[in-house]
């Protein structure tokens, strides 16, 4: 029961970061389903800054950027048009 909660608990903080992500940005998200898809993409990629940023064996720390909710095909796309 406790991981439940535990679970509920860090699901529901990465959705207010996301969200607070989305207004500091501007994004404009255009459905449930976007925002659901675009979310994954957000926490995946805090999963890897919080792993990154906890290393002893480097001396940067990262976090997120305008491509933090973006998909890989988008920033593909934009490569050289910046």
């Amino acid at each position: 029961m406790m991981k439940v909660f535990l679970f509920a608990t860090i699901a529901a903080s990465n959705e207010v970061n996301y969200m607070q992500f989305v207004a500091k940005t501007g994004r404009n998200i255009k459905s449930r389903e976007e925002m659901s898809a675009r979310l994954a993409v957000f926490d995946e990629n805090e999963s890897f800054i919080s792993l990154t940023n906890k290393r002893k064996d480097i001396s940067f720390q990262v976090g997120q950027n305008l491509f933090s909710d973006m998909f890989e095909s988008e920033i593909t796309s934009m490569q050289g048009h910046f």
